[in-house]
């Protein structure tokens, strides 16, 4: 299964695909109050991959934080598109970009 944080924009697509979870700024925000269910979103299984999708949103605290819980996640294969294709990253510079 693998793993989608789409951080486009606030209110990102939702996908039927049964391959994959996909979660948005506003899934994030109301698990917040929630740390179980954050808590069970990355580390409840081992993903295939975790993807994230970054768009033209302003860097802001609620982004960065959401980049860096895509980080934690529980994955063999971490991925970034910002717009010009996936490109695969090593966890620790993922992090630090974050």
């Amino acid at each position: 299964m693998r793993l989608t944080f789409d951080l486009r924009t606030l209110h990102g697509a939702r996908g039927d695909d049964e391959s994959e979870r996909r979660v948005t700024i506003e899934d994030l925000a109301l698990m917040a109050r929630r740390p179980r269910a954050i808590a069970d979103l990355l580390w409840g299984r081992r993903y295939e991959s975790t993807d994230v999708l970054v768009g033209r949103l302003p860097l802001n605290g609620v982004l960065a934080g959401a980049m860096g819980l895509a980080g934690l996640a529980r994955t063999e294969r971490l991925r970034v598109d910002d717009g010009g294709g996936p490109a695969t990253v090593g966890r620790a510079r993922y992090l630090a970009r974050a």
